[in-house]
């Protein structure tokens, strides 16, 4: 009975000791880096058993809260031309801030009308009900009807077939010829777009 009860006190004074230093870490982690877990003495009493266990959870989570720290230094010196230089083209167009600068960079180029073309199928696309008609064709007039004031670069097979479909346009009526664009710009134009971007970064992350 004495020995059970010496050893329960055991285990709670090594409870208490890495409560102690897991709540120092956390509570310095924003102000400086985390005392290393090597510097960390527990009390002497303890057993062998128990401290090598608790040592292991407490390097356990002084790890992963210097990653989060490291983490969040990176991000802290990484500019959104890093970002944007680093993104597939997909990645790129999904968001509002780098689709209007890679629109920036096609304009300067006197090529938007592809990146254009694109984001209004994918507006279509949510589209429903009786306008889904009248905005497939003006669409299809603005950007692939030949002579039209937008004319991206698709040939004829996939303009004819899309053509086809605007007697009764659904949501993948553009599938094809936007298809087509989505490859032209990620070969072409996005390319150079990603090096002028990397060749902006002045920011530490390149160092």
């Amino acid at each position: 009975t004495h020995d059970r009860k010496g050893e329960t006190e055991l285990k709670q004074n090594l409870k208490n000791w890495f409560n102690r230093k897991h709540d120092d870490i956390v509570s310095n982690v924003n102000d400086k880096p985390p005392q290393s877990p090597k510097t960390i003495n527990p009390p002497k009493s303890l057993s062998t058993g128990w401290l090598l266990k608790y040592k292991a959870a407490e390097n356990h989570v002084f790890r992963q809260l210097k990653r989060s720290t490291s983490l969040r230094k990176t991000e802290a010196k990484t500019c959104e031309h890093c970002v944007y230089s680093s993104q597939t083209l997909a990645e790129v167009l999904k968001r509002k801030a780098s689709a209007s600068a890679f629109r920036s960079f096609l304009q300067s180029e006197f090529s938007d009308e592809n990146i254009l073309f694109y984001l209004d199928v994918e507006t279509y696309k949510q589209g429903k009900g009786s306008r889904r008609h009248k905005v497939a064709l003006k669409i299809y007039e603005q950007y692939l009807m030949e002579g039209a004031a937008n004319e991206v670069n698709i040939d004829a097979k996939t303009r004819n077939a899309t053509k086809s479909g605007l007697s009764s346009p659904c949501s993948t009526t553009f599938d094809q010829a936007q298809d087509v664009i989505f490859r032209l710009m990620e070969t072409d134009s996005f390319r150079r777009f990603q090096i002028t971007e990397f060749r902006k970064c002045k920011c530490s992350s390149r160092a």
